[in-house]
């Protein structure tokens, strides 16, 4: 009576009769079953429980593949969006630093001798682009910076219909 079963591509070599039974066994296995495939409607029917390993860390998702793909999906999605939002106020807070530069620059340059008002207007300015440039650099280099979503694009081949295990679905020759 183990208590734990750790399968490696448990389908592979399978014909119709041993995937249903594996897919039984499984179903009514009173412990805890770990399993790799890449047989995505396998793993829809026989398991509840997803874990992801990705860039040395593991991600839990309750649920069956499908589940995990929805809730990957919408996690994508929503890092895409906090990505192209904070995108957009790093470089309206670059555009504003370099509007106050100019600021600066053209109030010392054009009126440093004739009116302190525009001249300290200039300095506030200057001292303004000066103390968000730093503020902008600090959050580049710390942590809260949002990494660029990357999305691993999966290539395949679609074969609709159903076909007994076992049996000859494609053959493909000098290919490359």
């Amino acid at each position: 009576e183990p208590t734990v079963l750790v399968l490696d591509e448990p389908t592979n070599n399978l014909d119709l009769v041993g995937l249903n039974w594996l897919e039984s066994f499984i179903s009514t296995f009173k412990g805890i079953v770990v399993l790799t495939s890449h047989d995505r409607y396998f793993l829809d029917r026989t398991v509840n429980k997803i874990l992801e390993l990705k860039g040395g860390l593991i991600k839990t998702y309750g649920g069956n593949y499908s589940f995990y793909r929805q809730q990957k999906q919408v996690e994508i999605d929503a890092a895409q969006k906090m990505y192209t939002a904070q995108q957009k106020i790093i470089t309206r807070t670059k555009e504003d630093i370099v509007k106050n530069k100019q600021k600066a620059l053209q109030g010392e340059t054009k009126f440093t001798s004739r009116n302190p008002f525009e001249k300290k207007k200039a300095g506030k300015a200057a001292r303004s682009a000066v103390v968000r440039e730093r503020k902008l650099n600090r959050f580049l280099a710390g942590k809260s910076l949002i990494a660029k979503p990357t999305v691993v694009k999966n290539y395949g081949v679609a074969i609709s219909g159903s076909t007994p295990s076992g049996k000859l679905l494609i053959a493909v020759t000098n290919c490359s």
